[in-house]
């Protein structure tokens, strides 16, 4: 079976979910729920991109997988905007999204396909690179961010931050793509230098705080999560390349 074929879709459904979603669109969509038309649009956004994606099978006569991921994608998404929005339902929404193209590869690869040896070649690694970085890039971060809420609301309330803004977004995103070339390269003992050198420059970040032992966790965390979803995702990535 065509193992490219469904990292495309994976990857067509990560830039539908997490980069062609403006922030405007999700706040709009739990304020409104099936009123607001921005559902909708996504949904069809996630189809179109799916369709595309299709293309690596060789053929371009996929047309109905369109509707066969806007449909449920929509009916998903209106669930979710119907709940709190926590980690639990953000990460079963994310599970039924993928399950959904799971069963639409499946049910393409039952048919011939056209793909041309080259293609398998070349495309194979670079719908895996691809995803890989999508994965880390964007999701991952949401993910973080959501499983660290409990941890955010032990904090004091006391602003002493001298931060700059989205200077933790910006260093979590250089950290896991850095992880994630360091593994792709098996050099694996950078990767101990890299958790050294941020313990050493987030050492005086928290001394100012009001609690320093919670914000010191906290970061703690934060840090081991993140390094965590980077290295399981690089691991599979190398394997399966």
């Amino acid at each position: 079976m065509n193992i490219t074929l469904l990292l495309s879709l994976v990857m067509s459904h990560i830039l539908a979910d997490f980069y062609l979603q403006p922030n405007s669109w999700i706040k709009a969509k739990f304020e409104k729920k099936h009123k607001a038309w921005q559902l909708y649009a996504h949904a069809l956004v996630a189809g179109i991109l799916a369709y595309c994606a299709s293309f690596v099978s060789g053929s371009f006569s996929y047309w109905w997988i369109i509707p066969a991921v806007a449909i449920p994608h929509f009916f998903i998404d209106l669930w979710k905007v119907n709940t709190n929005g926590s980690s639990t339902y953000f990460v079963i929404d994310q599970l039924l999204h993928f399950v959904t193209l799971l069963i639409i590869w499946l049910g393409i690869t039952q048919a011939p396909s056209l793909l041309l040896g080259y293609g398998k070649v070349f495309l194979r690694p670079i719908a895996l690179i691809g995803s890989g970085i999508l994965l880390l890039w964007q999701p991952a971060g949401i993910l973080i961010g959501k499983l660290t809420e409990v941890y955010r609301e032990n904090l004091d309330d006391e602003d002493k931050s001298t931060s700059l803004p989205l200077a933790g977004k910006a260093i979590g995103v250089l950290e896991r793509l850095f992880i994630f070339t360091l593994i792709l390269s098996s050099q694996f003992t950078a990767i101990g230098f890299l958790i050294a050198a941020k313990s050493i420059l987030r050492f005086s970040d928290h001394k100012d705080v009001k609690n320093p032992v919670r914000m010191s966790e906290y970061v703690i965390i934060g840090t081991l999560m993140s390094f965590l979803i980077a290295v399981v995702v690089s691991l599979i990535v190398k394997e399966l390349l």
